[in-house]
């Protein structure tokens, strides 16, 4: 279970003498938390979703730098491969509704990645 999350969103707050709650101004953004889920041991032990989730950032961090890195030129022509505009789903989201219907094993997902 994780410490904190979107559904489940961390409030701060201080106790006054009268049994109210006022809140404490921390300076840090709740909503920029990142949050940690330990999986287990083995990768086979773990739920699929957790494994979608994983592979989806380690595919978001390479197009991310593949973007940054190779932007075409009209001298060297654009190919099909390349498009003008990121896609409207993320790849998590993509990854998720691909596997939804489908029954993979967590190595399967594995390879993906």
């Amino acid at each position: 279970m994780p410490l904190l999350s979107a559904s489940s969103p961390l409030k701060l707050h201080d106790i006054d003498a009268g049994g109210g709650r006022t809140p404490i101004h921390t300076g840090i953004d709740l909503d920029a938390v990142v949050t940690a889920k330990i999986l287990p041991q083995f990768y086979h032990h773990c739920d699929p979703e957790d494994i979608v989730i994983m592979a989806s950032g380690v595919l978001e961090d390479a197009i991310t730098e593949n973007d940054e890195k190779s932007l075409p030129t009209r001298s060297k022509g654009l190919t099909p491969f390349h498009s003008m505009f990121r896609s409207s789903i993320s790849v998590r989201d993509y990854l998720l509704r691909i596997t939804k219907g489908l029954t993979l094993s967590p190595a399967i997902l594995l390879c993906m990645v």
